[in-house]
């Protein structure tokens, strides 16, 4: 059964590297995916591929979002929306919604901004087509944080979660900026055996508590992992660490750190550390309301 903190949604809240005592908090039974944030929504991650030659020009696209297009995407509830991406032109999405990732989707295809937009962002496609319409998502088989409940809350008498009113467009979408509590937002990725995946899965059910409290006190917040069918996975979470490396070499450095390390090997495709096999993706994009105010 679940932990009651997990069934409550109270598990602790942030606590930054290399404190301790009465803000640590407390270890889950079930780490596994799923549930929804203290608002209701999903957590969804999908995949999409550009042209590397013209990216730089992608990317400085995504600086400035014209706003009716970041209107659009509010309305349709893509929340707290972070994009990154590789130097060969992979990128990943992340965002909170109360509707699935193809519900969601369909939600935009209603909007005639949507359609301009997706026939500017073509071109930068290998196919010269819609980026979303090759998008596909990855499963969410993991969580650690203080953001989640296991049964949605918030549901309005009509049966919709209630959600809040759309903000006003963003002048700077770009990546790169902090949370409101002044932490980063990482991605990064890595590859595992196929044929081991269910296995691997399920250890990530239940990761040892004493792992749970390592990756927190290394200052690891809303931290979850996403996987595709062919063992490829994508984690993202949030740190003062000023890259993926540092806040991985902070856990990497601990007693029961290295245990883990040693114990999940056998599931990466050479048997070799998880942390040596990862990639850091690049932050291009966010739209959403978790963001420090500008000066």
């Amino acid at each position: 059964s679940l932990s009651p903190q997990l069934q409550s949604g109270r598990v602790g809240s942030p606590k930054t590297a290399g404190t301790s005592g009465d803000c640590a908090m407390a270890t889950v039974e079930f780490t596994g995916g799923g549930g929804f944030t203290r608002t209701g929504l999903r957590r969804v991650c999908f995949q999409m591929r550009f042209k590397p030659d013209n990216l730089p020009q992608y990317l400085k696209y995504h600086e400035a979002v014209w706003p009716e297009f970041q209107t659009a995407l509010r309305k349709t509830g893509w929340s707290n929306y972070s994009l990154f991406y590789r130097p060969d032109g992979f990128a990943v999405g992340f965002f909170e919604s109360d509707a699935t990732f193809i519900e969601a989707c369909e939600r935009m295809d209603g909007m005639d901004i949507n359609a301009k937009w997706q026939a500017a962002m073509a071109p930068y496609t290998a196919a010269n087509t819609s980026p979303i319409d090759q998008a596909s998502e990855l499963e969410h088989y993991f969580y650690l944080g203080d953001d989640r409940v296991m049964h949605r809350p918030g549901v309005s008498a009509a049966g919709a979660p209630e959600v809040c009113l759309p903000q006003a467009p963003q002048a700077y979408t770009g990546g790169g900026g902090l949370t409101a509590g002044g932490l980063k937002r990482h991605a990064f990725q890595i590859q595992f055996n196929p044929a081991l995946l269910e296995e691997y899965r399920k250890d990530h059910e239940s990761v040892w508590p004493e792992m749970q409290q390592a990756i927190r006190d290394a200052g690891w917040h809303n931290y979850s992992l996403f996987c595709r069918k062919d063992g490829f996975a994508v984690g993202y979470f949030e740190s003062d660490a000023e890259t993926f490396r540092e806040a991985s070499d902070r856990i990497g450095e601990t007693e029961v750190g290295k245990r883990w390390g040693e114990s999940m090997k056998k599931y990466t495709v050479d048997n070799e550390l998880a942390a040596d096999v990862a990639a850091e993706l690049h932050h291009y994009f966010y739209l959403g309301a978790d963001q420090q105010a500008a000066s």
